[in-house]
């Protein structure tokens, strides 16, 4: 009885360890809305972004190189040599990585009050997600960490594909559409985003898409009657929703897996 509450106790802990660990990465978020209106010196987030979501897809990666390589390949052979060489994993994953980052960053200039609410939960929802998939014993343990971080980011971007489908079938096109694309546009580069050169830069190439998209929708005459072509745009649209919230996944979850420093074989307390 006395070691059984000793685990819960422990498994108490250690939720609250993810939990803070997690909500880290959010504040990061909420610095970077706040602060990159303001100085380049915000960018070090970004990087810092970049530098969680690349380990992520690397460790994933390379964990899935090495089992199918040992798989279909002896270890001795050319061709397990070529396919796990660390070098292109890494390669590979840094691009990933930086396609990940900026679909968060870019996605992140548009954001409003209400995203930022739904990434506040969507936070508590990785870290319950993590845990109930980090009991499951299916998987070989030596590479069950990284196989368990990416299917908790593929559920997760899913769901969270389906609550951002349902928000936008609410949303109205902003004031700023006007009757021709040229003058929508005008609108938009009147406007400005950041003190910095650079973010403001970024921010008008995100305003740009999408204004583009809500004039295509909306007041493109040839689109009014084109039910395919609107499905088109719709289905970008979800698409950057879904790689926006696979890169918040990614990063939320390799600063809990980071730095949670208890374990549950820390039977000790």
């Amino acid at each position: 009885m006395r070691i059984k509450n000793q685990n819960k106790e422990l498994d108490m802990k250690i939720l609250q360890q993810k939990l803070a660990n997690a909500f880290i990465g959010f504040v990061l978020l909420l610095l970077w809305l706040e602060f990159s209106k303001y100085t380049n010196y915000s960018l070090l987030i970004p990087v810092v972004f970049l530098g969680f979501i690349l380990w992520n897809s690397y460790t994933y990666a390379k964990a899935k190189k090495i089992c199918l390589g040992k798989c279909y390949f002896s270890e001795n052979s050319l061709i397990y040599y070529f396919w796990t060489r660390k070098i292109y994993i890494f390669l590979v994953s840094f691009l990933t990585g930086l396609l990940l980052t900026a679909s968060l960053i870019f996605a992140s200039f548009e954001f409003n009050a209400i995203d930022v609410w739904v990434l506040f939960f969507d936070t508590f929802i990785l870290v319950f997600l993590y845990s109930f998939l980090e009991k499951n014993q299916t998987f070989n343990v030596k590479v069950k960490i990284p196989i368990i971080k990416n299917i908790t980011a593929w559920s997760n971007s899913l769901f969270m594909v389906s609550v951002f489908f349902v928000m936008a079938l609410y949303q109205t096109p902003p004031d700023y559409i006007q009757a021709d694309l040229k003058s929508t546009l005008d609108v938009i580069n009147n406007e400005s985003y950041s003190q910095s050169e650079l973010i403001d830069m970024m921010a008008y190439a995100s305003s740009v898409i999408v204004a583009t998209k809500w004039w295509l929708v909306s007041k493109a005459e040839f689109l009014l009657d084109n039910e395919s072509l609107k499905k088109v745009i719709w289905f970008f649209q979800l698409l950057g929703n879904y790689m926006m919230v696979f890169a918040y996944s990614r990063f939320i979850l390799e600063l809990i897996t980071t730095f949670t420093i208890l374990k549950k074989e820390d039977s000790h307390e």
